[in-house]
């Protein structure tokens, strides 16, 4: 018998690398997220950081300059936060994009799997048969060729 082939191997294979591909993409959008979490994480705490300080001048008490110099600083880091915020929400919609497609690219690949185990199977059964039919006629055979030198055997009459 022919040795096993899937006729839909490129597809497996293109459908495999989508999926690894896919993969790569998500990790990458992960990081890229978890990244962008760390900064603004350290946004925040200088914000907060900045805010104390400028309270503590002010009750401390201070020039009118530094007052304003302090809520000119304050108002850069609030603003530095919130582009940080909005880079990091684009991160986590990327990441489910990122998440999305893998999904799909497996199951697509999921599909093409199945499809190579229902033809695996079939030819696995085939194979059995034939492997079957030869010990069959083998088994066959060997009884025929046993009866032929028992009646040789026999006397004849």
């Amino acid at each position: 018998m022919k040795p096993f082939k899937f006729t839909l191997q490129a597809v497996r294979t293109l459908r495999l690398r989508k999926e690894h591909e896919a993969m790569e993409e998500y990790a990458r959008a992960l990081l890229e997220r978890a990244r962008l979490n760390e900064q603004l994480q350290a946004m925040e705490q200088a914000l907060s950081l900045g805010r104390w300080e400028w309270q503590q001048r002010v009750i401390a008490g201070c020039t009118a300059a530094e007052l304003i110099h302090g809520q000119l600083h304050c108002r850069e880091l609030a603003l530095k936060h919130s582009h940080g915020l909005a880079l990091t929400k684009e991160a986590e919609r990327r990441s489910e994009e990122a998440l999305q497609s893998m999904m799909l690219a497996r199951q697509e690949r999921e599909v093409v799997d199945k499809f190579f185990e229902r033809q695996r199977a079939t030819y696995d059964r085939a194979l059995t048969r034939a492997e079957q039919k030869f010990l069959d006629e083998l088994a066959h055979r060997r009884l025929d060729g046993s009866l032929a030198q028992a009646a040789e055997a026999l006397p004849s009459t």
